[in-house]
């Protein structure tokens, strides 16, 4: 095979994976691993936006990946700074995603693995190199135990804070947020200061009869009265400077539903300040794994893990 035609070869294969290359070394060895030089990759993101990324090859080793383009929010964000960290401890993106931040950790993963193709690398031969970290355990006390970090849970944890408890919140995920995170955040106000301000005429009962239109009146309507009869209140903490101080914008003429500023990230973002500002402690990337019950039936307590760390 002519070096014209190898030349041409590798032209298109380049072109046909959308990557780009600049090597800084054009020889190999026979125990040279990698052609050092820096490569990069593009993979579709959670919004179908593109995530590109920067791998760095010395010879024998991947060096570093950095993520350089991408649109990723909510739970997204986790993968976006741990996946590549990931990926260089690891030396294989045979490694496992982020949970609740799946697509973001595949789309990164595909862009490193379009990267090293365009390196004449084939991901699938690259071996993970095991963790010589040693298994350990952690007992932990606390009042209140929080077990997830979404919209639920952050309010949980700050309501439990604010009623003078001592509280741990554990979230599975390297974010706060969960589908809180990359929500609209229109809520409910029926019943609120902040809606009766605006001038707006709303009611429990009209609330009421709305959603079980909507619901073709098979809503559960114990939990339904429930709602519509403290969902004002709620409402009020949630926006009051007391509560969790959530920024909300008025409309002229008021509304039933209102919208958070800077959408749901921005709640998770200000219940997660709140929550540490009031003495919470918050874990990521901890996931809850099972309950300890004692003989009277009661739950105590749980099992949780982090890495290669069990938490009591």
């Amino acid at each position: 095979m002519t070096k014209k035609l190898l030349t041409l070869m590798t032209a298109f294969v380049l072109m046909l994976s959308g990557c780009s290359s600049t090597t800084t070394d054009d020889t190999t060895s026979s125990d040279t691993k990698f052609t050092a030089g820096t490569y990069t990759g593009t993979a579709t993101g959670f919004h179908g936006d593109d995530i590109t990324v920067e791998v760095v090859l010395t010879s024998d080793a991947i060096e570093s990946v950095t993520i350089t383009e991408n649109n990723e929010e909510g739970p997204g964000i986790s993968a976006v700074e741990s996946i590549p960290a990931s990926i260089v401890e690891a030396q294989s993106t045979q490694i496992d995603g982020v949970s609740g931040a799946t697509v973001t950790s595949t789309a990164i993963i595909d862009a490193v693995n379009a990267a090293l193709e365009s390196a004449g690398v084939d991901p699938t031969s690259l071996t993970p190199v095991s963790s010589d970290s040693e298994a350990t355990e952690e007992t932990m006390d606390t009042e209140v135990l929080v077990i997830g970090g979404g919209g639920a849970g952050l309010t949980a944890a700050l309501t439990a804070l604010q009623n003078g408890k001592q509280v741990i919140l554990i979230e599975k995920t390297g974010a706060l947020g969960g589908a809180t995170a990359m929500a609209g955040a229109g809520t409910t106000a029926t019943g609120s200061e902040f809606q009766k301000a605006d001038g707006y005429e709303d009611s429990a009962e009209s609330l009421k009869a709305d959603m079980l239109e909507n619901g073709h009146y098979a809503n559960d309507e114990a939990t339904l009265d429930i709602f519509v009869n403290t969902v004002g209140a709620a409402f009020d903490w949630l926006t009051s400077e007391d509560g969790a101080g959530v920024e909300y914008e008025h409309e002229e003429g008021g509304a039933r539903t209102y919208s958070a500023v800077g959408r749901g990230a921005q709640v998770v973002e200000t219940l997660g300040e709140k929550v540490e500002e009031a003495g919470g402690t918050i874990m990521l990337e901890t996931k809850g794994e099972s309950l300890i019950v004692d003989d009277n039936n009661t739950v105590i307590g749980a099992i949780a893990t982090s890495g290669n760390t069990t938490y009591t």
